[in-house]
């Protein structure tokens, strides 16, 4: 246990590929310490923890409408917060830090009139404000988000039941979260490599994913961040570990033919 006053002031954790971390116990000991607690819910959209929305549990949370994620805008995502203040704070950030709030609620923003009003900024911001015609994808998606996580989910159980014998690989059952998953997750434990899989279901039309850049520190830009060492796991897993697509919009016999192609060539 920490003491008073060491808990970092804010807490960022992700639910990896769709999967949740332990979100209850991880927001009772942030929140216990008086932290906040920031989810990279990117890949979890809809995702639901103990029969509650998971963005409920923290401070602030985030979408991601990425084409291949659950549901595309082309582009862009969401912040979602249940507190004001927060709100505010995140839309200021990205309107390049602007102070008006006029857009919000005319009656908290403090910003003299005149022809600067909307060019007053109060701290350093970006710009990524979703266009209205990417908002106009994403809305029009909304109309078949049950039939497209139905396939989604479809997919996931077609890939876990064909594989979740075979002996050399390991494969998650599908998360309790009323979602689905984003995508599905395949180890080697026969001392073959992310490589060496690579290469034989290229051979066979099928294209894998790494677990999302790999470790880390072995990235140029982190390449200070951590020192390896510190990070033995994760460099074993980001070896042995790849994932295939479970997308909506493929169809369910190409599913199949995928999930047979990986039980015999691996």
């Amino acid at each position: 246990m920490e003491k008073e006053g060491t808990f970092p002031t804010l807490v960022a954790a992700t639910h990896f590929l769709g999967f949740p971390f332990q979100l209850q116990e991880i927001a009772e000991m942030v929140h216990c310490h008086g932290g906040y607690l920031l989810q990279d819910g990117c890949e979890t959209l809809g995702m639901e923890v103990g029969g509650t929305p998971a963005f409920k549990y923290g401070d602030i949370f985030t979408w991601s409408f990425y084409h291949p994620h659950h549901m595309s805008s082309y582009g862009g995502g969401g912040v979602i917060t249940l507190d004001q203040e927060d709100y505010l704070l995140v839309d200021s950030i990205a309107h390049w830090g602007r102070s008006c709030k006029c857009h919000v609620d005319p009656g908290l923003c403090q910003v003299p009139e005149g022809p600067a009003h909307q060019f007053t900024y109060e701290r350093l911001g970006v710009n990524v404000e979703m266009s209205e015609l990417k908002a106009c994808f994403g809305r029009w998606q909304l109309r078949d988000w049950d039939s497209m996580e139905a396939k989604r989910q479809r997919n996931y159980r077609i890939l876990y039941e064909a594989l979740k014998d075979v002996k050399h690989l390991k494969v998650w059952e599908e998360p309790k979260i009323h979602s689905s998953a984003f995508v599905f997750p395949v180890r080697l434990l026969d001392g073959k490599t992310i490589y060496d899989a690579y290469r034989i279901l290229l051979a066979e039309g099928i294209e894998i994913r790494t677990l999302m850049g790999g470790v880390s520190n072995e990235q140029k830009a982190f390449s200070e961040v951590l020192g390896s060492e510190l990070q033995k796991n994760a460099h074993e897993v980001a070896l042995t570990t790849f994932f295939v697509g479970i997308h909506q919009t493929l169809p369910e016999e190409d599913v199949r033919a995928v999930a047979e192609k990986l039980k015999a060539l691996l």
